[in-house]
């Protein structure tokens, strides 16, 4: 049925076409040949879940464990968007609040998609902040950044799959993000 506008089938078979296309990326096969078929979704989405999050670690090279608590924030890299937040001074501790948050949950990995944005030094001082902590912290931390073709803006579209993710080009194209 629909749920707030959303078709729920759609969005089952979109999660179980990712799902299955994580697994078999993976090398786990997948569990049914059809993903369009529905028929055993809900036992296999904790599967799909983990293979997409291996998945994800994998081809951004982060450390790969289903177990780790992955942070994300997608998005313009700009004030408005909230960026002095994750590099302020966390409780007094002389560090910025994603650094605390690498050293103080050993599990937690970070995730920043967006583009830069041109002329503005916070953007530029954010990025830095983030390939800093890549050394600190290697495959905890990635920043994925494009200030050229601004290929990873992040949004999501609706259509005959369902609402899925997208990473939408300059140049007009969607791709979809190997969630």
């Amino acid at each position: 049925g629909i749920s707030n506008g959303v078709d729920q089938n759609h969005l089952r078979k979109t999660v179980s076409k990712i799902g299955e296309g994580a697994r078999n990326d993976l090398g786990w096969g997948r569990t049914k040949e059809d993903p369009s078929d529905l028929s055993n979704y809900f036992d296999q989405l904790l599967s799909y879940k983990e293979a997409a999050k291996l998945r994800l670690q994998k081809n951004f090279g982060l450390h790969q464990d289903s177990n780790r608590i992955i942070l994300s924030f997608v998005g313009r890299l700009a004030e408005q968007k909230g960026i002095q937040i994750l590099m302020g001074n966390a409780a007094g501790d002389g560090c910025s609040v994603m650094e605390l948050i690498l050293r103080r949950f050993g599990d937690a990995q970070i995730v920043v998609a967006g583009p830069r944005v041109d002329g503005d030094d916070l953007s530029g001082r954010f990025c830095g902040l983030v390939d800093h902590l890549r050394k600190c912290f290697p495959g905890r931390i990635i920043g994925i950044f494009d200030s050229e073709n601004k290929t990873h803006q992040a949004g999501s579209i609706y259509d005959e799959n369902g609402l899925a993710p997208t990473l939408t080009s300059v140049s007009g194209g969607n791709i979809q993000p190997h969630i």
